[in-house]
């Protein structure tokens, strides 16, 4: 054991129990850091023994060249990375246990000796805790103050929706379809924040819409009329005055908070780098576009690539991403437009029953970022779990004509503490979750850092 690292061969036994046991421990040399050797001549290792290596301190500080435990940690050591694997990480995560590419039995495969030592290779990570809409259960949802709270409770990051109104204004905010969607959506959600929208509903055999508006301390409903069209309150038909008129969030104390739009929220983020290092752009699909989806999604790519090079100083990583496979190019494109090059692009692979494979996506649309959600999405781990892999040892999977080399993996909305645990032992980059205060406890415990 060296002052930052332990080292040991252990067994993986299967069956009823499941268990780690280490019964050779491997020896620092000093003065040679790194280097251990084996102090058992009669030990013989079988397939079933791996090669473990654990923390004692998980933080590593780049600009300290060195571990740290967390209460060594200051902000000048910032940005750390951490091991992927924590509390400890094994070999046989490398090849899910189907081989050994360590020990024979009874042999080392390779002769190895103080001059020519066994190498392993330790992946490290950048890990990212990423409040969702900011903190949506302190405040309301995409507001200045739901992100300003995040920081606050511990988050480095922020997720953020985007949509794109009629007279080309973007706003952080969730629904860009039918505007009863926003109302369903927070109610479904259970978030304590009431959205302030149009009300709809069915009116002598017509739909017809309502709105609410403050009287005082009390909202009053304004009287029915029909709707235009079934696309009236699509934001693409929605003027931004219009949209911050009709919708608005309630704080429980009953203060309102506007609608930002994007430019208000770049220039909030370029004041927080200090803390803030990643932003997940989640770029909303129009609703009724005429068919002109794809020339739409090129011009909201130009648009938020323009509106980002009025701000030198942002996030060191930011990201880009749509439900929509075929939409990337289009934002690509736009954003080359806007000669943005600072943002790197992902598919955001949610719920479906028949889901689209993430990693394919990513090699066919040449992207360095893999964003996998939780909800509706069964086998969630698994696709993290391969696409960690594929991030970690991307010289096995060098045969694939089509393979990129992925940077990055995000693990969407996680709040339970096991989810939270069992995603971030995997070895996720980012985890969006509502509560960033409470990931980072739990985090804290196996005591690394966010940073």
């Amino acid at each position: 054991m060296t002052d930052d690292v332990v080292v040991d061969i252990v067994p993986m036994r299967f069956g009823d129990v499941v268990g780690l046991t280490a019964p050779v421990l491997l020896q620092p040399r000093p003065p040679k850091p790194g280097l251990f050797f084996v102090d058992a001549p009669g030990f013989k290792p079988t397939r079933q023994h791996y090669l473990r290596v654990q923390f004692a301190k998980p933080n590593f500080s780049i600009a300290r060249e060195k571990f740290l435990k967390s209460d060594e940690v200051t902000g000048d050591d910032r940005p750390l990375l951490l091991p992927t694997r924590l509390p400890a990480w094994d070999s046989g995560w490398d090849n899910d246990y189907a081989d050994n590419e360590f020990f024979d039995d009874g042999d080392l495969k390779k002769p190895t000796s103080e001059d020519r030592p066994l190498e392993l290779r330790v992946p490290l990570r950048e890990f990212y805790n990423v409040g969702h809409r900011g903190a949506p259960y302190h405040f309301p949802e995409n507001t200045i103050a739901s992100f300003q709270k995040a920081l606050q409770l511990g988050a480095n990051g922020f997720e953020f929706d985007l949509c794109l109104t009629a007279d080309d204004r973007i706003l952080i905010f969730h629904d860009a379809e039918q505007g009863a969607i926003a109302y369903q959506r927070r109610n479904l959600e259970g978030l304590p924040h009431p959205m302030v929208s149009p009300v709809f509903d069915v009116v002598s055999g017509k739909m017809n819409v309502a709105f609410r508006l403050l009287r005082g301390e009390e909202y009053e409903q304004t009287p029915w009329r029909p709707l235009q069209s079934p696309f009236e309150f699509e934001l693409i038909n929605l003027k931004a005055r219009q949209v911050r008129e009709y919708f608005r969030y309630r704080h429980r104390d009953g203060i309102e908070y506007p609608i930002p739009d994007l430019n208000e929220f770049l220039a909030f983020c370029s004041e927080q780098t200090d803390r803030l290092r990643f932003l997940f752009f989640d770029i909303k699909n129009p609703g009724n576009s005429n068919g002109k989806e794809k020339s739409h999604m090129q011009k909201f790519g130009h648009l938020i690539g323009t509106a980002m090079k009025k701000f030198k100083k942002l996030p060191a990583k930011m990201v880009v991403c749509n439900v929509e496979p075929d939409y990337i190019d289009e934002l690509r494109a736009g954003f080359k437009k806007a000669k943005e090059t600072r943002v790197e692009f992902a598919y955001d692979a949610g719920a479906a029953f028949f889901k689209k494979n993430a990693i394919r996506i990513a090699n066919e649309k040449r992207t360095t970022v893999i964003s996998i959600g939780a909800q509706g999405r069964p086998g969630d781990l698994n696709d993290v779990t391969e696409a960690v892999r594929r991030r970690d040892y991307p010289e096995e999977y060098k045969k694939e004509l089509t393979s990129t080399r992925i940077n990055t993996v995000v693990h969407w909305t996680l709040n339970g503490r096991n989810e939270i645990i069992e995603s971030f032992r995997a070895g996720v980059n980012g985890i969006l979750t509502d509560k960033p205060d409470e990931m980072k406890a739990h985090i804290a415990k196996l005591g690394a850092v966010v940073g």
